[in-house]
């Protein structure tokens, strides 16, 4: 390792696979939005059998689905044209079923009719077949995922529960270190101490599922954190702090007739540079790579639960803290792997009122490595992250939905509350004197979201929001700002 006060760059085979990823997956990004652009709810059907075929169903009836949120999901009745359905009769019928027949002389005078003679007969006599009155076939049900076509420049009527909006949430959760570097004497007052957020995977190690919903959904999405004074760094009685701004791109894509949905999302920031005393902290803005894999358990017009696995793949960014008085530096390398199942319920009890709820749990599948090089003496260990459970609760009410296609379509106003807690004890590692690790161990974060959500075109979405913490003594920053777009196909 360097020994300098100049931040040691990054390895060439480091930045080579981040430059992988990172094209991997724009590349994805633009396949999902080129293949999302594909109609394949059309279908043509020919000549009276097709109006007689679509008329035995209820006109426009609006079909309460839980597929993707704007799946093409109606039933149509073609009416037939006035001009069309008069009464002409057609060629070679007789018009004598519409006469009434003139009486014969027999018939006009009965007291001449002989009295008839009844004759024996060897001929059996033919019963007619009797006819059975044969019932309408009444339609198939529909269920939530059924995919029924819509002729061309026919409108969908969208259900309440597809229609509903995503859950905003809070997401910043860096890691946090205690250092006391006092080297082999145990002078702390020699090397250095600090208290800093490892500005690790682009500012933020951990992932929180977000921005989503129960339903499975098609969509591509573009996202933007503002987290003010989210990055602190105490040393030598000196505190700096970092605002930190990430951009985050992604979709998500349904299979297995839209119970099963697969998304990926790759996050983004700027460097993360903190000085504070005798202390430095260095960082790039690349995020870890997340993939959420997403099952729907039940689904009905008003209610859908669903299970889910997020893997959080450590393609970001490494950190690194310099104490420049003694030339000690610790490096933090991202390792970790962590899993977090989770469980999401979403509910639209009428046309107005939606909720979300999710419980996940962040669990490290391995450990970060962390490496001190002292000057005269150098040291490694591994550092495990902490388990961590998050809650989440979101309320919203639509206070206006359009029926047209065009333009403003829905404007719904949101409110969310968020915990998020630990669930073990923090590691620390001990490396020649140097201790390391979040000295203060658990902490208790609950923060409210409130949020407008606007609706364009029925399949674009353009959301706002702002985060504050409630309780001000254990927060992750002052205070959070969100923009998302979100199109749905």
């Amino acid at each position: 390792m360097c020994q300098s006060n100049v931040v040691t760059p990054l390895r060439p085979s480091r930045v080579i696979a981040r430059s992988l990823v990172v094209l991997s997956c724009i590349l994805a990004f633009g396949w999902s939005a080129f293949s999302f652009g594909s109609d394949t709810s059309q279908f043509s059907q020919s000549g009276e059998e097709s109006a007689v075929a679509i008329a035995t169903a209820n006109k426009s009836a609006r079909i309460e689905s839980g597929h993707s949120p704007l799946r093409r999901v109606s039933y149509v009745a073609l009416v037939q044209n006035e001009a069309g359905a008069g009464t002409q009769p057609q060629a070679g019928t007789s018009n004598q079923s519409t006469q009434k027949p003139k009486p014969d002389a027999a018939s006009a005078n009965p007291a001449q009719v002989p009295p008839a003679t009844t004759q024996p007969s060897n001929t059996p006599a033919t019963l007619a077949p009797a006819t059975i009155p044969s019932s309408p076939v009444p339609p198939e049900p529909l269920t939530p995922f059924s995919s029924l076509e819509l002729l061309p420049g026919q409108r969908p009527f969208l259900s309440r529960l597809s229609r509903s909006p995503d859950l905003f949430g809070d997401s910043f959760i860096p890691n946090t270190a205690d250092i006391d570097v006092g080297g082999d004497t145990g002078n702390t007052a020699l090397m250095g101490s600090a208290q800093t957020d490892l500005p690790m995977g682009g500012g933020m190690r951990r992932f929180k599922n977000e921005q989503s919903r129960a339903l499975p959904t098609d969509r591509v999405f573009f996202l933007y954190n503002h987290f003010h004074n989210a990055l602190e760094l105490r040393s030598d009685n000196v505190t700096d702090s970092k605002h930190v701004d990430q951009f985050t791109f992604g979709f998500e894509k349904t299979f297995g007739d839209g119970q099963w949905s697969f998304e990926l999302r790759m996050p983004f920031s700027g460097e993360a540079d903190l000085s504070a005393g005798g202390a430095a902290v260095q960082a790039d803005g690349v995020g870890n790579l997340v993939a959420t894999l997403k099952h729907l358990l039940y689904s009905d017009s008003t209610f859908a639960a669903a299970l889910g696995l997020a893997v959080v793949a450590p393609t970001g960014s490494d950190a690194s803290v310099l104490f420049q008085n003694s030339n000690v530096r610790l490096e933090f390398e991202n390792k970790a792997t962590h899993l977090l199942p989770y469980a999401a319920v979403q509910i639209t009890p009428d046309d107005h009122w939606f909720f979300h709820a999710f419980c996940q749990i962040d669990v490290g599948a391995n450990q970060n490595q962390v490496f001190l090089d002292g000057g005269n003496f150098t040291a490694t260990g591994s550092i495990a992250d902490q388990t961590l459970m998050y809650l989440d609760a979101s309320a919203g009410y639509w206070w206006y939905q359009s029926t047209d296609d065009d333009g403003l379509t829905g404007l719904a106003s949101v409110l969310e509350l968020h915990y998020t807690t630990t669930l073990n004890d923090a590691d620390v590692v001990n490396l020649r004197g140097a201790n390391i690790g979040n000295l203060e161990n658990r902490f208790d974060v609950v923060n409210m979201t409130a949020g407008i959500h606007s609706e364009w075109n029925r399949n674009t979405s353009i959301r706002v929001a702002v985060v504050v913490p409630l309780n001000r003594n254990e927060r992750f920053f002052d205070s959070e700002g969100q923009i998302a777009v979100i199109r749905r196909y």
